[in-house]
């Protein structure tokens, strides 16, 4: 019988998910929606960070004890990031107010941004150590431009080949 490695591997994780309980990572989760008569676009992308590499920088005052302090911590299995994205033909001067999410707030307070046609900004990611999956998320964004507000719900949910396998209700 022949095994190649990559069979090897997927069982030894799956094995690994059993034994240790450990969710299977986060299905990639994605959703848009559009804002300012048309001329802003908002998409937001919810994803796994497990398999992905962390870049650590040491500092030369870090300790042992610090770094131990570290691993203690619980590590981050999911990123949201959120793309804004000027559709318009000229700049789209706005402000957003809030990004809220079950992750929690992705702006601890309002940021101002002008951005030129075509012109996109990436805000993220937001890590976090949710445990378990989400079959979908709502990202309430809160837009506003001049004195008016405009706020919607971007839902994010799976692509049509992915499935969440454990999933907290949203």
């Amino acid at each position: 019988m022949l095994v190649t490695s990559g069979c090897v591997f997927a069982a030894v994780r799956a094995v690994r998910y059993v034994e240790h309980k450990i969710n299977p990572p986060q299905p990639l989760l994605q959703g848009a929606a559009v804002f300012l008569d048309g001329s802003l676009r908002i998409g937001a992308v919810l994803r796994s960070t497990e398999g992905r590499r962390r870049v650590r920088t040491i500092l030369e005052d870090e300790t042992a004890e610090d770094m131990a302090k570290d691993k203690d911590e619980p590590k981050p299995r999911m990123a949201l990031v959120v793309i804004f994205t000027n559709t318009g033909k000229s700049t789209a001067d706005f402000t957003v107010v809030s990004l809220e999410s079950p992750l929690g707030k992705v702006l601890p307070g309002p940021k101002t941004v002008a951005l030129a046609a075509g012109q996109r900004l990436l805000l993220g990611p937001q890590r976090s150590a949710h445990e378990e999956n989400f079959a979908a998320l709502a990202l309430t964004v809160t837009v506003q431009h001049g004195t008016e507000k405009e706020r919607h719900v971007v839902n994010l949910t799976p692509l049509a080949d992915e499935k969440a396998t454990t999933v907290s209700k949203p």
